[in-house]
């Protein structure tokens, strides 16, 4: 039998795991739109590398880590981005490194 105390403590992981998901996705499907207008007007670039460049910053909450500790791409966010975005987490993913790398954009002075 779980103890009461025990079973306050898996109630409460699973809550919260349970709201940082689904903040996520609401993050994941409505931010990324913002961000990637706001790139497109400040700085003249694509809607394709805005977007590319709004996904790369959401790469925290749209991987997780596999028991060997390496970082994959939560799948049900992947699909999504593809439905919604146009592209794959790992296409936005090599197209924002891109513009870290400096290959795209214009650096700053």
């Amino acid at each position: 039998m779980i103890s009461g105390n025990l079973k306050v403590q898996i109630l409460g992981c699973y809550l919260e795991r349970l709201t940082n998901e689904a903040s996520h996705t609401i993050i994941f499907e409505t931010w990324v739109n913002q961000m990637r207008d706001a790139l497109v007007t400040m700085f003249n670039i694509s809607n394709a590398d805005a977007t590319a460049l709004a996904l790369q910053g959401m790469d925290d909450i749209l991987a997780e880590e596999d028991t060997n500790h390496e970082y994959h791409f939560v799948t049900k966010f992947n699909q999504f981005a593809i439905d919604h975005y146009g592209m794959s987490l790992m296409d936005a993913h090599q197209t924002a490194q891109l513009y870290i790398n400096k290959s795209l954009g214009t650096s700053c002075p």
